[in-house]
């Protein structure tokens, strides 16, 4: 039989003023439906939940390094495993990094990634043609700069995926 691992998101619960001053998250509900999470909690609860879910578990893939803060709690949510470990609860044996696996994940689109990622190069295409019409003696690199972060935040980008070269 063929075993899956299950994926858990963590968010801060949404309220609709929060999302009024930071923007729409996805929240818990929208963790299941966008993103295909089996489960999803409030990120209060992660200490509690996550060592909960470590409990008799053999291997953990984590991005390992890259957040010194979570490195530190998944240290201490196997301690208070170990702990344990005289009532028959096993702490992880194992500790694997998660990059390969996400890096493998990358190459394969949703059909909803895949629309977003059209409209952003359609969006750029354009605003790679407008600058280009805006461009002429006189102007300065960093203004042609600005016309196509105008243009991308103008069609609803909040950022940038890389800078523009722009160079005469």
């Amino acid at each position: 039989a063929e075993s899956r691992a299950n994926t858990f998101y963590f968010a801060v619960n949404l309220t609709e003023k929060k999302a009024l001053w930071e923007g729409a998250h996805a929240g818990l509900e929208g963790a299941t439906k966008h993103f295909a999470a089996d489960d999803s909690f409030p990120i209060d609860d992660v200490d509690e939940i996550l060592s909960g879910m470590l409990e008799n578990k053999f291997k953990v893939f984590y991005p390992m390094g890259r957040d010194s803060d979570l490195d530190l709690s998944l240290q201490d949510w196997i301690r208070h495993i170990r702990d344990k470990s005289r009532t028959g609860v096993q702490a992880p044996a194992e500790m694997a990094s998660i990059e390969p696996i996400l890096h493998e994940m990358r190459l394969f689109k949703s059909a909803e990634e895949l629309k977003l990622m059209r409209r952003a190069a359609e969006i750029t295409a354009q605003a790679h043609r407008k600058a280009m019409q805006l461009s002429r003696a006189g102007r300065f690199e960093y203004q042609i700069e600005a016309d196509i972060i105008h243009h991308f935040m103008s069609e609803g980008l909040r950022a940038v995926a890389y800078p523009s070269i722009v160079a005469s």
